[in-house]
C-alpha cells in the first residue's frame, strides 16, 4: 500500500509560473522534519526536491533553477511550472503513523484564483451583509507594527493604515490586513452557499497597492457534539484549510468585487467547505504591492460586522422641529408586529412579552420583559415591536415602496433611553441558526427616549438608507429593546396625534354679575 501520504497543491491554472529565477517557500511542520517539493510543468514533467530540517517555526527554503536542473529530467520546462505539490509521506516522516501539520507561506506566489472589479459605478447596496455579525479587526505579523492604525468611519466601513517597512524581509512579516472572524461556534459560521447566487460581494479600496488578496479560512470539527471548531492550547484553529483569491484592479476609490462558491471550489483544496467559513482576511503584502516599503490604507465596505464586541450603529437624536401632532404619516396601513426569542423546542413559551395598539390606534404598544421568571423561563436578551408590510399568512413577500420619500418619522416614548431601529427589504442574505431566512437590513440607534414625553425621530432616507437596502421593496420595520433584565413599555407611533387646539382663557367668575345678567 503506497497511499500513506498527504499534502497540498499550489496550482497556477492557465498562467504557469516561470521559476527560472528560483522559488522561495516558507515552510513549517509538526510530525515530520522533511517534506517533498514536487515541481510539475505543463507537459507533466516532474522534478522532486527534498526539504529537510523543518521545525514548528517558519523557515525559508529557496529552490533554484540550478537545483532543479540537477535532476536532469529530459524536457522539463522550468519556465512553465503548472503545479507545486508539498507532500509528506511515511518515508520522509519516518513513521507509518505520523500525525501533524504542514504550513506553507507562498510569499505572494501568483495563485490561480483572481478577481477584478465589477464594471460600472460603485454600488454599496450590492455588498453582502455579513451574516451572524462577525468581528472585524486589524491583523499583522507578531512583533511587527505593519498596521499602524485602524478606524471605523461608519457602521459599514473598516479602514487600516499600513507600513510594510515595519516588517522584516527574512521572516515573511511584510504584510498587514483586515481580519473578519466568525469565531469557533459552529452555529455561527459563514455559509457562502446560502447567499444569493452563492456569491459574496465586498466593497474594497486601497492606496499604495493595486492588488490585495482575500483569504477564506475553514477549521476542522472532529467532535460536532461540542458545537465548536477544533483548537490548540492557544485557542487557534488546528488543521485549518485556506483558499486565497488575488484581487486585481484595486484603486483609491471603492469598487465592488465578487467571490462565488464556484470560484473558491476551483482551488481544489481538500477539506475546504465554503458553507463553514470561520474567518476571512483581506491582506496587502510586499509582493502584491510591488514594494517592501509600501505605505497606504486598505478599506473594506460591507454591512454586518462588529468592532470591539458590539455593533457601532449610527446614532439618531430626537427631531426638535417636529411634534407628535406635526410629524408625517408612515405610508400605507402596516399591521403591528412583534419579534422576540423563541426556543424551537418550546415554541411560544419562552418570552411573555406582548403587543397591543397604542392610544388612538396610532401605532404599537410593546410590553416587554427579558427578566427570567416562571412565566418567562428563557426570555433572551432582546424584544422588539414594529410594523410589517409583509403578510405572514401568505407565501409571497409583500412590500411597500419608500423610494420617493425624503424622510420617515416616528413618535416614541418608553422605559428605555434608546432602541435599535431596523428596516428590512426583501433580499435574502442567508439563514438564521433555526433555518429561517435572514433579510438585508439597515440598523440605527435611536437615543434620548423619555418615559412620559413622546418625541419624534426622523430618519433621513438619503443619509441613512439610500444605497444600503432596496427602498422599492421595504418589508419590515422594528424597534428593538436590547439587554438582559429589562422590563417595561415602549410606545411607537406611525401616525400623527390629534392636533392640540389652544383655548383662550381662563375665564374667571365675575362677582358683580347676577342671574339677571345671564343671556337667555
Amino acid at each position: 500500500d503506497f497511499r500513506r501520504f498527504g499534502g497540498s497543491l499550489i496550482h497556477f491554472g492557465d498562467n504557469p509560473l516561470d521559476a527560472s529565477g528560483g522559488v522561495v517557500l516558507g515552510l513549517k511542520a509538526t510530525g515530520t522534519a522533511k517534506l517533498k517539493l514536487e515541481f510539475e510543468d505543463i507537459n507533466k514533467k516532474k522534478v522532486t526536491v527534498l526539504a529537510e530540517g523543518l521545525t514548528n517555526n517558519f523557515q525559508n527554503y529557496k529552490v533554484t533553477a540550478q537545483l532543479l536542473a540537477l535532476a536532469e529530467v529530459s524536457g522539463f520546462d522550468i519556465t512553465q511550472i503548472k503545479v507545486i505539490a508539498i507532500v509528506v509521506d511515511d518515508t520522509v516522516s519516518g513513521s507509518k503513523l505520523a500525525q501533524g501539520t504542514v504550513e506553507v507561506n507562498t510569499r505572494g506566489l501568483r495563485l490561480g484564483l483572481e478577481v477584478s472589479p465589477e464594471t460600472g459605478a460603485y454600488n454599496a447596496s450590492l455588498n453582502t451583509p455579513l451574516p451572524n455579525n462577525p468581528g472585524a479587526s486589524e491583523i499583522e505579523p507578531g512583533g511587527h507594527n505593519t498596521v499602524t492604525a485602524s478606524s471605523q468611519p461608519d457602521a459599514d466601513t473598516f479602514v487600516i493604515n499600513y507600513n510594510l517597512a515595519n516588517g522584516i524581509d527574512d521572516d515573511f512579516s511584510k504584510w498587514g490586513g483586515i481580519f473578519i472572524n466568525w469565531g469557533l461556534n459552529t452555529t455561527k459560521l459563514f455559509d457562502l452557499s446560502s447567499l444569493p447566487d452563492e456569491t459574496l460581494v465586498l466593497g474594497l479600496s486601497a492606496t499604495g497597492t493595486n492588488r490585495v488578496k482575500v483569504e477564506f479560512i475553514v477549521g476542522e470539527d472532529s467532535n460536532p457534539a461540542d458545537g465548536k471548531l477544533d483548537t490548540d492550547a492557544n485557542n487557534f484553529l488546528v488543521h485549518e484549510k485556506k483558499v486565497t483569491v488575488i484581487v486585481n484592479g484595486v484603486t483609491g476609490n471603492l469598487q465592488n468585487f465578487k467571490f462565488s462558491r464556484a470560484l473558491l471550489e476551483q482551488a481544489g483544496v481538500t477539506g475546504f467547505d465554503p458553507s463553514r467559513i470561520a474567518a476571512m482576511a483581506i491582506v496587502v503584502d510586499d509582493t502584491l504591492s510591488g514594494s517592501k516599503t509600501a505605505i497606504g490604507n486598505l478599506t473594506l465596505n460591507v454591512p454586518g460586522f462588529i468592532v470591539g464586541g458590539s455593533a457601532v450603529l449610527p446614532q439618531v437624536l430626537p427631531d426638535s422641529t417636529l411634534t407628535p401632532e406635526t410629524m408625517p404619516r408612515l405610508p400605507g396601513f402596516p399591521p403591528n408586529t412583534i419579534v422576540k426569542p423563541d426556543d424551537p423546542s418550546t415554541p411560544g413559551e419562552d418570552n411573555a412579552s406582548f403587543i397591543t395598539k397604542s392610544q388612538g390606534h396610532r401605532g404599537v404598544l410593546l410590553n416587554y420583559s427579558t427578566v427570567v421568571t416562571d412565566e418567562n423561563p428563557k426570555p433572551g436578551n432582546f424584544v422588539g415591536a414594529g410594523f410589517t408590510y409583509d403578510n405572514f399568512g401568505t407565501t409571497e413577500i409583500e412590500t411597500v415602496d419608500f423610494s420617493t420619500l425624503t424622510d420617515i418619522s416616528f413618535g416614541i416614548r418608553g422605559d428605555v433611553d434608546q432602541v435599535k431601529f431596523e428596516i428590512l427589504d426583501n433580499m435574502v442574505i442567508g439563514q438564521h441558526p433555526d433555518g429561517t431566512d435572514q433579510y438585508r437590513k439597515v440598523e440605527l440607534r435611536l437615543t434620548g427616549i423619555n418615559p412620559v414625553l413622546e418625541k419624534v425621530w426622523t430618519i433621513n432616507v438619503a443619509q441613512y438608507l439610500e444605497g444600503k437596502i432596496d427602498l422599492t421593496h421595504v418589508r419590515l420595520i422594528y424597534f428593538v429593546v436590547e439587554g438582559e433584565n429589562k422590563q417595561g413599555m415602549l410606545e411607537v407611533n406611525r401616525w400623527p396625534g390629534t392636533p392640540i387646539i389652544n383655548v383662550p382663557g381662563p375665564v374667571l367668575p365675575a362677582a358683580n354679575l347676577t342671574a339677571a345678567d345671564i343671556i337667555s
